[in-house]
């Protein structure tokens, strides 16, 4: 019997928020920069947000066509 993780059990937007979560976490609470952290990994990090954000809205749309309608 083989065992998986529950990550490979995951959908894609399951894994754009536990993607999200993880980079959050490698940020202050209110999402700055933590002072040992140098402003190059700071700012990949919240370019990489960025884009988990966009890729997860585009998700949602694209599973929810009636919203997409209404904007």
């Amino acid at each position: 019997m083989r065992l998986a993780y529950a990550s490979e059990a995951e959908s894609r937007i399951d894994r754009i928020n536990r993607k999200s979560h993880k980079l959050e976490a490698r940020l202050t609470e209110e999402g700055g920069k933590p002072k040992w952290m140098r402003w190059r990994t700071f700012e990949g990090i919240c370019a990489r947000l960025e884009a988990a954000e966009h890729a997860w809205g585009a998700l949602v749309l694209a599973q929810c066509p009636s919203i997409a309608a209404h904007l």
